[in-house]
């Protein structure tokens, strides 16, 4: 039995180890700062003035935004509000997060933040991985109450491959680093076509989905239990 579950044991304590180490390194991903662009500061203050109760909030970057497309659809008889803004960073989420909070109060949170830190090449897993946790946990602070669906970084860029060494790091480290949150289990393969070149789940940059594709990660985050 204990071969069985050695090689589970190994892999857990490197996770936590090397989560420990790069718990020191991120510091410019989780400084909290302004949105760095007049329209991402136009849309923040906007959806500051949000308020009352909704059945869920999806929050970060464009891959949360561009799902306000078909959200009616994919989360259909929940009420949804959707808080993206495309090139968003976990720093710049963290400071909206604090400074222009949204008096709401969601019962579930899906939160897609990360990818603009990973394509920032001076950004390395430690830094990404570190703004991420940050991201996650404050929202946990501010909605305690709420369940909390963090996507974990969904593959980009050519064949899917970007940076995926570091990808598969800051993706295997983010259950030790967020316990007790729900980390959305994603079938890579399916997602991508089998890592094809070009995928009809994606827009032809390789890095938004198209409707398609959100069904798709509805039905993850549906198998996550919601």
């Amino acid at each position: 039995m204990w071969r069985l579950f050695l090689p589970l044991v190994v892999a857990t304590l490197t996770c936590s180890a090397s989560y420990a180490a790069c718990r020191r390194d991120a510091i410019i991903s989780k400084t909290p700062i302004i949105e760095q662009s007049h329209q991402r500061l136009s849309l923040a203050r906007r959806y500051s003035t949000a308020s009352g109760t909704t059945d869920l909030l999806i929050i970060g970057d464009s891959i949360a935004e561009h799902w306000g497309e078909t959200q009616s659809r994919d989360f259909a008889g929940l009420s949804v509000i959707n808080m993206g803004i495309r090139g968003e960073r976990t720093q710049e989420l963290l400071w909206r997060l604090e400074i222009l909070r949204p008096s709401i109060s969601p019962s579930r949170v899906i939160l897609s933040i990360g990818t603009n830190n990973l394509r920032e090449l001076d950004y390395d897993r430690c830094e990404v991985l570190g703004g991420m946790v940050a991201v996650a946990k404050y929202i946990r602070v501010l909605w305690p109450n709420s369940q909390l669906f963090v996507l974990p970084l969904l593959p980009r860029g050519k064949d899917f491959h970007f940076r995926e060494r570091d990808r598969d790091f800051i993706n295997a480290h983010l259950p030790f680093a967020l316990s007790g949150m729900t980390i959305v289990e994603i079938d890579e393969a399916s997602l991508t076509c089998g890592w094809a070149s070009q995928c009809d789940n994606f827009r032809p940059d390789n890095i938004h989905l198209v409707a398609k594709g959100y069904a798709m990660l509805r039905q993850f985050i549906k198998r996550s239990g919601l």
